[in-house]
């Protein structure tokens, strides 16, 4: 597991990762990034097309929104044959502990 310390709120860094549809426009070698589906349950399908030169993978994620704490992402590989899940945790009293530390709040 992997701990990095931004400067951005909770809720700033939510925005950024949910916003899968815009992900062509700032993630690097992200040619394309389209909503296929929403869920009643607020999740949603989405299909990302990666590349550099000649090389290109797509491959559909389905994305679970817990705002403002959670991202969950699941994948599933066609061409390689596995499942990928990330998960992205922010929490406001680890972020309120860290401003507390840093600046004396």
């Amino acid at each position: 597991m992997q701990f990095l310390v931004i400067r951005y709120s909770p809720e700033q860094l939510f925005d950024v990762v949910a916003a899968v549809d815009l992900y062509d426009g700032f993630v690097p070698w992200c040619q394309r990034s389209e909503i296929l589906r929403k869920h009643p349950d607020g999740s949603f399908d989405a299909e990302l097309e990666i590349g550099f030169k000649f090389l290109v993978e797509s491959y559909t994620s389905h994305v679970e929104l817990k705002r403002p704490n959670s991202v969950k992402v699941t994948n599933y590989l066609d061409s390689l044959g596995f499942y990928v899940i990330a998960l992205l945790s922010v929490s406001n009293a680890l972020y309120n502990q860290l401003l507390s530390a840093l600046y004396g709040l």
